[in-house]
């Protein structure tokens, strides 16, 4: 999955981009934050901890 797409389903979400730093955005919801890399193919650990962080801010 692209960066720019996961972004964009995070965003979709009701999660809130807070900034940028180089290529990688940092979202924000309930408290919880996440650090997108805004790569062509997100590593899968990567993508698995950027779904942990979700699963986290949904149950709040």
């Amino acid at each position: 999955m692209r960066g720019k797409e996961t972004v964009s389903m995070l965003l979709k979400n009701g999660w809130e981009e807070i900034s940028q730093n180089g290529s990688h955005k940092k979202l924000k919801k309930n408290g919880y934050s996440c650090i997108v890399p805004m790569h062509d193919e997100i590593r899968k650990g990567t993508l698995s901890s950027i779904k942990a962080m979700v699963e986290l801010a949904e149950k709040n």
